[in-house]
Parts: structure tokens; sequence; C-alpha cells
């Protein structure tokens, strides 16, 4: 892709590691942080009744916990911000979801929540490429799991080879499995 708007045109959504810095706009409001990627779909007024209605039906399936979608973002905790994270993309049905250690830093109800909207997406036909530092959620999500080591792919595991020892062994570069 050449630029990043192509990317998005192309149904492609990265939801990235540190959601402060990168994934949201924090003096702005939820509504403004849902709408980001779809502003040109709404016009130039961002507070228009679909925009609105959108937010509002991706809020409600992200289960998010807000005073009002005008509220600031940064008042949101850590779980229910990275659910905006996400839910801004959602309104955009992507065709391919890259996530950057996407429950990093996320209450354990909240990663639940955010693991079944996960296996929603890839049950809806999304394909999902993870980076995470938890192996159980490696473990537990994914259907292959490539581990790169000294920037060389040194192990991909999937199936019964998909374990934590595995996944340690080739991530320290003891281990080499390949499938």
């Amino acid at each position: 892709f050449g630029h990043p708007r192509d990317a998005v045109r192309a149904g492609v959504a990265y939801v990235p590691g540190d959601r402060n810095g990168e994934g949201l706009l924090g003096v702005r409001s939820i509504l403004e942080n849902l709408q980001i990627p779809s502003w040109g779909r709404y016009g130039a007024l961002l507070n228009t009744g679909r925009a609105r209605a959108d937010a509002t039906s991706v809020g409600q399936e992200l289960r998010l916990v807000m005073p009002s979608l005008d509220a600031p973002v940064s008042a949101l905790s850590g779980g229910n911000a990275q659910k905006v994270v996400l839910g801004k993309w959602l309104l955009r049905k992507p065709r391919v979801l890259l996530l950057d250690d996407p429950t990093k830093g996320v209450d354990v109800g909240a990663k639940g929540e955010f693991y079944k909207l996960l296996d929603d997406l890839r049950a809806s036909g999304a394909a999902i490429l993870l980076y995470s530092s938890d192996d159980d959620e490696l473990i537990g999500l994914c259907n292959r799991v490539l581990v790169l080591h000294d920037g060389l792919v040194r192990a991909e595991l999937a199936g019964d080879d998909l374990t934590r020892a595995n996944l340690v062994g080739a991530s320290l570069g003891t281990t080499r499995i390949e499938n």
C-alpha cells in the first residue's frame, strides 16, 4: 500500500499495542475516536445522526461502559479504551485485522469480551494477524503461530505443536519446529 488510506480502503485495520499513543486521540470524544477511519463516509460534519447511530450500535455490541459518546475518550478505563480502538475498525467491517498485543494492560473480564469479538470476526470471514507477548493468548486464539528469533522464523507451530513449551523454546532459539 502506498498510503495508510489505501490499506483502510482495502479493508485492512490495525489495532496498535500503544492505544493511547497510537490508537486514540485522547482529547477527542469517544464518538470522534470511533469515527476516525470513517470520516469520509459521514461528510464534513462528524456528529451526524448516522455517525451517532453507528457509534451507539458498536458501543452496545462491545458493551462499552461510558458516560456518553460525547465524553473524552481519556475518561475511559483501559479495557473500554481498547474497545474504542477495536470499535472504530468494526464500523469499517475489516477483511484483515492486524493486532499488536491488543490485550496488554486490559483486565481479565475485558480480555474475555475481546476474545469473543475476535472469534466473531474470524467466523465472519475476517483474517486476523496477531502479535502477542501472552503465550496463553496465542495458544487460545491462534490456529498457527510463527515464532521469530533474531529476525528469522524459528518455528511454525500449529495443532499439537502449539504448546507453551514449544513457544518458549522457539522464542529462546532452543527449539526449531516446522509443520
